[in-house]
Formats: C-alpha cells, sequence, structure tokens
C-alpha cells in the first residue's frame, strides 16, 4: 500500500471524534493523490468497509462503482485546482456493495504550507431513505436540468416542471435536502460557473450572458452580494485581464422575456 500523510499532520483526529457524535455526519480527508488518509465511522460504514485503516491510502474506487468514483474525483481535482469549496452536491452514491444511498457532501480545500499537506476534507450527511427517497430523486433532476441549462433563461418553474410537480412541492422537497430554495440554488450553480469562467479572459459582460443572467449590472450584484467583491475585483485578484473584446451582437444580452413573463429576477 503507497504511503500516505498522516492524518496528525494537518490535525484532523479531533475532527473525526466530534463527527462520531453525529452517525448520520459522514467526514474524510483525502490528500493530494486523492487517497483517503482520515474518516469518521460513518464514512467507513458508507464504504463498506471492516474498519477505518482498511480505508487509509486507498481511493474512491476500492469502495464505489467506476462511475461514481470518476464523479467524486473529478470534484476533488476541481477543489485542488481553484482552492475553493463545492457545497451542497446532493448524490445517488453507488457502491460497489451495499445498496445506493443519497448523500449531500461538500468539499474543502486543505493547503497546510506549515505541514506540506494538500488535499480535500469531505464533510456530508446521508439522507433518510425511507420516507422521502421520491423526493430526492426530484431534487436530482431539477438540479440536473439546472446545471445543463444555467446559461439559459430558466426558472424555478421551468425547474418544476422537468421534475414534474408544482413550484410549492419542488420548493418543498429543496427545503427538506438543503434548507434552501430552488432559487437559491440555481443561483449557487451560475455562480460557481461564474467563478470558473472569471479564471479566463472573457469579458465580464460575456461571462453574465453564459452564466443566465440578462445584463452585467445584476450579475455583478448578485456576484458582489455573495462573494464580497466585484466580478472585477475577484478577477485581479487572480492577476487575470478581461478582455476588452464587445459581444457579437448575437450574443448581446438581450430582454429576459422568461423573466418578464413570470415577474422574477434572477439570482
Amino acid at each position: 500500500m503507497p504511503e500516505c500523510a498522516s492524518p496528525n499532520a494537518i490535525g484532523v483526529s479531533i475532527v473525526e471524534q466530534m463527527f462520531e457524535s453525529a452517525p448520520n455526519v459522514i467526514f474524510a480527508v483525502k490528500d493530494e493523490a486523492l487517497r483517503f488518509i482520515a474518516a469518521n465511522d460513518a464514512m467507513v460504514s458508507l464504504c463498506c468497509a471492516s474498519q477505518r485503516q482498511s480505508l487509509i491510502g486507498r481511493r474512491s474506487g476500492d469502495f464505489f462503482t467506476k462511475e461514481a468514483q470518476e464523479r467524486y474525483e473529478a470534484l476533488d481535482r476541481l477543489v485542488l485546482r481553484t482552492g475553493r469549496p463545492v457545497r451542497d452536491v446532493l448524490d445517488l452514491t453507488v457502491r460497489s456493495r451495499g445498496s445506493p444511498v443519497w448523500v449531500v457532501i461538500s468539499r474543502y480545500p486543505i493547503d497546510d504550507a506549515a505541514t506540506n499537506v494538500r488535499g480535500v476534507a469531505c464533510i456530508g450527511r446521508l439522507l433518510d431513505v425511507g420516507r422521502r427517497t421520491g423526493s430526492y430523486a426530484r431534487v436530482m433532476t431539477a438540479i440536473q436540468h439546472a446545471t445543463a441549462h444555467f446559461d439559459a433563461k430558466i426558472g424555478v418553474a421551468d425547474l418544476a416542471r422537468q421534475a414534474g410537480v408544482s413550484v410549492i412541492q419542488l420548493e418543498r422537497d429543496f427545503a427538506g435536502v438543503f434548507g434552501c430554495t430552488p432559487h437559491r440554488y440555481l443561483t449557487k450553480i451560475r455562480l460557481e460557473a461564474a467563478l470558473l469562467l472569471l479564471e479566463g479572459e472573457l469579458p465580464i459582460a460575456e461571462v453574465a450572458q453564459l452564466c443566465g443572467y440578462s445584463d452585467q449590472s445584476s450579475f455583478a450584484r448578485r456576484f458582489k452580494a455573495t462573494t464580497g467583491f466585484s466580478p472585477n475585483q475577484y478577477r485581479n485578484s487572480l492577476g487575470v485581464r478581461s478582455s476588452a473584446a464587445p459581444l457579437p451582437p448575437s450574443r448581446q444580452p438581450g430582454p429576459d422575456k422568461c423573466t418578464e413573463k413570470r415577474g422574477q429576477r434572477h439570482g
């Protein structure tokens, strides 16, 4: 088995103990090679492992299907590459052994210069499969549609149609899973996409359009309210110089007809 960093190197042993008192909370830390270096008992159980030590030095592919491993490690690499967390991802976790389990997981970067340890902390919770499986499936359908079409002028009504329920029911479903509205989650998806696009040199007006905003000013307001920085300030902090090239006429933002019709504003 390959050598990997000690959990004590990043001081997670106390955190492991804290999470032991919350059996539905899963916790793990992976190193830069995406090998487990720490985990609580709930994560050990999720992986269908016999004991905690069975996880150390191994990767997701040893416990989950290939498709699940590819999803998880793509998110892990995104966190490592950008240095930003990826929060509240709903997933139907398909294990190599045992039945599928619904989970909500957030990932946070670890970059400890003092100990030269770099990795990803995964913190999430197991969902109650028995009572709300249909609700989770509807939320997943809505999220998949939002993720695929966040650049379009879609709103909560569009997500509800895709999930096959009323807006009120979808709002209840999201509240049960995430404790927030579908509108807020759609805003989250758009702003996460904007953070990645702002690493490039596209004009901010084009970034706004590609993230489903009808104009640059509404995008800038929402971006600053969420991050504390304007898009320009965030881009400057990365040392990125924006292209001055204007949008071609065919891609100029126009009136948000869907929003006007529903009387809503994009996140």
